[in-house]
């Protein structure tokens, strides 16, 4: 018996050198695809860095997923109002904007590109802000009219089932 006890504990030890082991191959293997994924972030973070049109600064800050900071400038200005609540039924919200410049964040779309038109909503609408449409917000709006340029971030919502995507803007500064 004392034979099969020593025996027991021999494959018992064998066992934990094994498992050892495998957990140490896996703790390797799982840090160097770490560092595989971080210069795979790294190398997209640069090619979306290459979107960002030459001259024009920007604030290096963090960019949230699915925005992007811009420069853009008023093309022209829907007179359509939306069937929404205020404020986008009384002033308009929806223009065309030629983009300047852009860095984007993640899941931002790679297809939006620096000096393409694209349609916009301004959430605070392109009139400018006053007490009674906003009366909550501090910082009023200057508004934005057809040749203005501004920087602001813009907001990608995808199309539920493949539909039309939107890009938003909820607050911008004029330049």
């Amino acid at each position: 018996m004392d034979v099969s006890k020593h025996h027991y504990h021999e494959h018992f030890s064998d066992a934990m050198k094994i498992l050892v082991v495998c957990w140490c191959t896996i703790v390797c293997v799982s840090c160097s695809s770490v560092k595989v994924q971080s210069r795979d972030v790294d190398s997209a973070q640069s090619s979306q860095s290459a979107k960002i049109s030459s001259g024009t600064e920007q604030s290096m800050s963090p960019i949230p997923p699915q925005h992007s900071a811009i420069v853009g400038r008023i093309v022209s200005i829907s007179a359509r109002r939306l069937n929404q609540p205020i404020p986008c039924t009384i002033a308009p919200c929806v223009a065309i904007v030629r983009l300047e410049s852009l860095r984007a964040g993640m899941n931002f779309p790679d297809d939006i590109l620096p000096d393409e038109e694209y349609t916009i909503t301004f959430s605070c609408t392109l009139a400018p802000t006053t007490k009674e449409m906003f009366p909550d917000v501090a910082t009023q709006l200057p508004g934005l009219q057809v040749g203005a340029r501004f920087k602001a971030l813009l907001r990608y919502e995808p199309g539920f089932g493949g539909g039309a995507r939107n890009f938003v803007i909820d607050r911008y500064e004029k330049l």
